[in-house]
């Protein structure tokens, strides 16, 4: 009789027995060795937990880290060096906004750009986003709270008020409620709604001096505030300091200094001592030497000393040689959580070689693109609620300009510093071959740079047209112009103002040295094929010389000359036909 369920796969007939001589089925036994409960594994894993993301960092596990962050940050010259190091890579001078209205609104929107940037400067944006970028790596996170300031002076009155971590929680009259994690209340699938925020900072003791109460909160909507921290787990809400794996190595340093500091002290204060090999006294009695009698000596001095006595100095040994290479190890472990190298973390880059360097550098300015695209989103937030008071204000009072079309037709990047080339002509011959190959654009070049591409263009076409009205053609040469006097003529002539050889060099050197001299197997080709077409008539000798100008601006303008007109003066060979004329209405073979 069966009983309960019995599954499809199980075969009507049981399977035969195995007999002795029937052969061992295979048994995998593989584990993994971390899993096993041996005692070394429950002593080194004893207090490891399964609690999720929210309870793991409460309240009082998140005061304590970032308290004993802010306490190294500012007793420890690394840990605050390296927290003030992030935040000036991220944020730099701030971002410059381009914004993107389409072809017909390009001088709207540089008015929006030119209006942004001053309120940026109005309410010190750049500062803010700094101390934001240091309270996320020191304490774990930091808020921005939208509001109103009448005195800001700027038509825009929006303003961004900073508000520590420490004064969001939840109230205690609201503790009960599920929906709110540490002061931030969430809607039924998770996302932010609002957080409540405390008037006054818990710590703060002027505030109690006042008798004010830091237990009096204000529900803030989410749309008004910009939270700032960096989430490791799935459904974490609140941020922890990002240096917490660090702490304990920032407390080793600074004890392991100490401890150095005070045993060289110790070896520098106590010279040495004195001791002898008399035998003890008959009756037994242990001979009385004045305890912490000095002798002072003078340098160059000899010493005698009474008999049976002598004096046993001390060696200096500190600080130990291993010193520096313990410090620099655990400098780099505790620059690990942040991203940072071994040469940021430490500020001394002197052990490194140029390409140890750079590469180290690559995963770290990765992570500083990554922080940029996520701060990106924030400045999203705030960028559409101050366009929808800018829009409100009149063009007259400062306010946005005539047509300027809806926000849903807005489109817009944020721009930073770039980062500082390592080898400037490496690298700017890398952007060279890339522009070349088609690879990348001018846009994202200048991006890269922290540069409005636009901007970048307009900017040039300005200094060619001012290059131009002083005289100084070479410049525009060494871009690929055509050289020109002060009036827009070509110049003529190795003596002709701008066209000497020593100016004719330093166009080449702004060209990029050699290369801008040299010609390479592309450009050899195309100066063969056009003396080709010259020699055989097919093209007028004006014209070839034009075009040789043009295609190679630095080229000796006599030369050219010279050689054009010994190729027009070649007669064509008899033997070879002239080129049949094609009659316009006749179509020409594809393989023709």
């Amino acid at each position: 009789m069966t009983v309960g369920y019995v599954p499809d796969w199980i075969p009507a007939e049981s399977p035969p027995k195995r007999t002795a001589e029937s052969p061992r089925p295979l048994r995998m036994r593989a584990r993994y060795d971390a899993a096993g409960d041996t005692l070394p594994n429950r002593q080194h894993w004893a207090l490891t937990d399964s609690q999720s993301a929210n309870s793991l960092n409460d309240a009082t596990t998140r005061q304590k880290l970032r308290d004993r962050a802010r306490y190294e940050c500012r007793n420890n010259g690394y840990a605050k060096g390296l927290v003030a190091g992030i935040a000036q890579d991220v944020v730099g001078t701030g971002p410059r906004l381009q914004l993107n209205l389409g072809e017909a609104g390009r001088e709207s929107a540089r008015k929006v750009e030119a209006a942004w940037r001053e309120w940026c400067e109005a309410t010190d944006l750049a500062d803010k986003l700094r101390v934001l970028q240091e309270s996320k790596v020191r304490d774990g996170e930091c808020f921005g709270v939208l509001g109103y300031d009448d005195d800001l002076d700027h038509p825009v009155k929006l303003d961004v008020r900073l508000v520590e971590c420490d004064r969001v929680e939840t109230p205690t009259d609201l503790a009960q409620r599920t929906d709110i994690v540490d002061g931030v209340e969430l809607d039924r699938i998770g996302n932010p709604v609002a957080y409540w925020v405390s008037r006054q900072h818990p710590g703060d003791r002027l505030a109690f001096g006042l008798g004010l109460d830091s237990r009096d909160f204000q529900r803030v909507l989410a749309r008004d505030v910009l939270h700032w921290f960096r989430p490791d787990r799935a459904g974490q809400v609140r941020g922890v300091s990002e240096l917490a794996p660090a702490l304990g190595l920032f407390a080793q340093l600074r004890r392991f200094t100490l401890a150095t500091v005070q045993a060289a002290e110790f070896s520098a204060t106590v010279a040495g001592v004195m001791e002898t090999d008399l035998p003890p006294p008959d009756d037994g009695e242990a001979v009385m030497v004045s305890q912490g009698t000095e002798i002072p000596l003078s340098p160059g001095s000899l010493l005698t000393l009474a008999s049976g006595w002598k004096a046993q100095g001390f060696k200096a040994e500190q600080p130990v040689s291993t010193y520096g290479e313990f410090k620099g190890e655990i400098l780099a472990e505790a620059g690990r959580p942040t991203g940072s190298p071994r040469s940021l973390t430490t500020g001394d880059s002197s052990s490194f070689n140029f390409s140890s360097a750079r590469l180290d550098h690559l995963p770290y300015q990765r992570g500083i693109w990554i922080d940029r695209k996520r701060l990106g989103r924030l400045l999203g937030k705030l960028f559409r609620a101050w366009w929808a008071e800018y829009t409100l204000i009149p063009e007259a009072a400062g306010g946005a300009p005539a047509g300027l079309p809806d926000f849903a037709a807005a489109s817009w990047d944020w721009h930073w510093d770039g980062f500082a080339w390592m080898d400037p002509t490496k690298d700017a011959q890398a952007v060279q071959m890339r522009l070349d190959m088609n690879l990348t654009t001018l846009s994202e070049e200048c991006a890269a740079e922290g540069k409005d591409w636009e901007e970048v263009l307009e900017q040039r076409a300005r200094e060619f047209d001012r290059m131009e009205e002083l005289g100084l053609p070479t410049l525009l040469a060494a871009v690929g112009q055509p050289m020109t006097d002060g009036e827009g003529e070509p110049v003529e002539g190795e003596g002709e103002p701008g066209n000497s050889g020593a100016t004719r060099k330093a166009a080449s050197a702004a060209a990029g040295g050699v290369q801008g001299t040299a010609l390479n197997g592309a450009q050899i080709s195309s100066l063969v094929l056009i003396c080709d077409k010259l020699s055989l008539k097919e093209y007028p000798a004006t014209a070839a010389e034009s075009m040789i100008r043009a295609a190679f601006p630095l080229m000796d303008r006599k030369l050219i000359s010279k050689f054009v007109a010994a190729l027009d003066k070649h007669e064509r060979p008899e033997s070879e036909p002239e080129p049949a004329a094609q009659p316009e209405d006749e179509e020409v073979p594809a393989d023709a």
